[in-house]
């Protein structure tokens, strides 16, 4: 009767395995749609936090009353990433480069003025029509190509409801 040798595990194995199954869990608990809105009605900032609400898509509603066009930036790629790391697991330990996502701007409010998407460092040159008109919503893919370097493409619009 052959004897059988049992696996051994090395501790390095469990815990990778371990930390896969908590950024699981934490990606898990993410909706896969998240929602913010913004009343701005001058130029504004979005945080890493709005950016990132969703696992999927990430709507920023743009609810305030433009009396003229404004521009809309986008946090640093460094702070998204971070916020990424948070919401997927202890911060620098989850890798989420490759990382994309859409997020939908939606220009609600009044006037006949347009938010106009512009980004902070990191993000490289953005692709597309980058403005959002009242009543309008537009789409954009946005992809983690680093540690502190991403893309911005819009993909898309439509009229709100």
């Amino acid at each position: 009767m052959p004897i059988k040798i049992p696996q051994i595990i090395a501790p390095s194995e469990v815990t990778s395995e371990v930390g896969n199954l908590v950024q699981l869990i934490n990606a898990l608990s993410v909706p896969a749609v998240g929602y913010a809105e913004k009343t701005d009605t001058s130029a504004a900032t979005v945080t890493a936090a709005e950016l990132t609400t969703g696992r999927n898509i990430s709507v920023i509603a743009m609810t305030g009353n433009l009396g003229a066009g404004a521009t809309l930036t986008l946090p640093t790629v460094a702070l998204t990433v971070a916020a990424l790391q948070a919401k997927f697991g202890a911060a620098g330990d989850v890798d989420v480069v490759g990382t994309s996502w859409l997020v939908r701007v939606a220009r609600g409010g009044t006037g006949s003025f347009a938010w106009t998407l512009t980004t902070a460092t990191g993000w490289g040159t953005l692709a597309g029509t980058l403005t959002v008109t009242i009543s309008q919503w537009r789409d954009f893919l946005l992809t983690i190509t680093s540690a502190t370097t991403g893309t911005v493409q819009s993909i898309g619009a439509g009229d709100t409801p």
